[in-house]
């Protein structure tokens, strides 16, 4: 299963990605840094530097995922 995780390197949205990762899953995973990018990517997970409100950079990537996970604050 392809998933996407909306803050996906934040203190909740981390450990959820991982854990997609470990059951096996292609997890794509939401970050506003390019230094988070790299935690990420360290972890297996594809990192999409974004801001959320910059649809254009994911709005694609929805149509190909099987999940959309949002661990995002606020």
């Amino acid at each position: 299963m392809k998933v996407l995780v909306f803050g996906a390197s934040g203190f909740a949205g981390l450990p959820v990605a991982q854990a997609f990762v470990r059951a096996g899953h292609i997890v794509y995973g939401q970050t506003r840094s390019a230094e988070k990018a790299k935690l990420l990517a360290a972890e297996e997970i594809i990192p999409v530097v974004a801001e959320v409100e910059n649809t254009a950079a994911y709005v694609s990537l929805i149509a190909t995922v099987d999940a959309v996970v949002d661990v995002m604050g606020g």
